[in-house]
């Protein structure tokens, strides 16, 4: 994900890169090479390891829903699945949202 000063994220003139990966080898800053290559050498480089936790039940025994850790997806997709799989466990039912209102009155 490139952010920028449009974005109110950094500075004119400056761009921010957020370069993720799920690690595959014991030496995880090689395995984003490609994408070095790509963005430039950087002015600042963070490089942050983090686990990758998961629930080890549904929740529905104990009423205790746990969501994962994020993972290396910028899109969000399987954190709004996360949140999704959550809702079935807490209700019995998937999430509807084909007859959501058109306008929302307020």
């Amino acid at each position: 994900m490139v952010v920028g000063a449009d974005h109110a994220a950094c500075a004119k003139g400056f761009t921010l890169a957020i370069i993720s990966t799920t690690v595959e080898t014991s030496e995880p800053e090689k395995e984003l090479a490609v994408a070095f290559e790509i963005t430039g050498e950087p002015l600042e480089k963070f490089v942050t390891i983090s686990p990758n936790y998961v629930p080890v039940t549904t929740g529905k025994e104990d009423q205790v829903f746990i969501t994962s850790s994020l993972d290396a997806t910028s899109n969000f997709e399987s954190a709004a699945k996360d949140v999704l799989r959550i809702y079935k466990n807490i209700t019995g039912k998937e999430l509807d949202l084909t007859n959501l209102p058109e306008e929302i009155e307020g």
